[in-house]
């Protein structure tokens, strides 16, 4: 398994035929004052099956850290990879919408990619105050 990519935007969705619509991906937040509320986001991402893994079935979970490692945010989700072997992609695409972020304090935070308990995958999200853009 392989992760095509991992990040945060202001907004994705997924089309009937499978593709991904992503905008505005960021890797910082400014605020002008602390604790902050970041009100919404998505954190996107792409796995990519190998020939073996066709049909397999996953469970996936998203980590919101702060810079000292504590987690303020967690979820999960169950994921299967197309079984179809006449098509050359066996890929399972994720855009998940996440409100009312609370970041205490500036600093850098990290998402983290788990697929069944195994870090894949790491995005750094930096949340800064306005004042140093």
């Amino acid at each position: 398994m392989e992760v095509k990519y991992f990040l945060t935007a202001d907004y994705a969705n997924q089309t009937p035929e499978g593709k991904l619509n992503v905008l505005g991906i960021f890797d910082r937040i400014y605020s002008n004052s602390f604790p902050t509320i970041h009100p919404f986001l998505y954190v996107v991402g792409q796995l990519s099956a190998n020939a073996a893994e066709r049909g397999r079935k996953f469970t996936i979970q998203i980590k919101l850290l702060n810079e000292d490692g504590i987690e303020i945010l967690g979820l999960g989700l169950e994921g299967e990879f197309p079984q179809d072997h006449h098509d050359p992609v066996a890929d399972f695409a994720f855009g998940i919408a996440l409100a009312n972020i609370v970041f205490e304090k500036p600093g850098d935070y990290q998402f983290s990619l788990l697929v069944d308990n195994d870090e894949k995958e790491t995005h750094r999200l930096q949340v800064l105050t306005a004042t140093s853009q």
